[in-house]
């Protein structure tokens, strides 16, 4: 009968269709499991863009650390500098001064020596005037 048709009709139409969505329903899920797996490679990704990232910070306030221990280092080498350049120049100073009270020193050694040998001489005029 025509009513057993549409029926027999509508339910190939119904498995057709219901055909279909599983289809679609299979490739709706095969995207599901491709974005799924992109987002997990994605996470894997950022996670090490950020472990990256940590690692170059860390180096980053590293060299900062250096570059402070260095500056402050260069900074006491140049007063050790000034220091030693200094100390050359207040040693020659004492060294003048030094050689100034040894020329007087040796001034007067030679005027002790010429009042020594005056009183030898008079020693002397004494002793000969006593002998006559």
């Amino acid at each position: 009968t025509h009513e057993a048709r549409e029926g027999q009709r509508g339910r190939m139409d119904a498995a057709a269709l219901l055909d279909g969505l599983r289809g679609e329903m299979s490739i709706l899920k095969e995207h599901l499991a491709d974005a799924e797996t992109l987002r997990v490679r994605q996470s894997e990704y950022y996670e090490e863009s950020r472990a990256d990232l940590e690692k170059a910070r860390g180096e980053v306030i590293q060299m900062r650390e250096t570059g402070n221990e260095l500056r402050e280092r260069n900074g006491a080498l140049e007063v050790l500098l000034v220091d030693a350049k200094a100390e050359p120049m207040k040693l020659l100073g004492q060294i003048e001064e030094l050689m100034r009270q040894m020329d007087h020193l040796r001034g007067q050694v030679r005027k002790a020596e010429g009042e020594l040998d005056m009183l030898r001489r008079e020693r002397d005029r004494l002793k000969g005037q006593l002998s006559e």
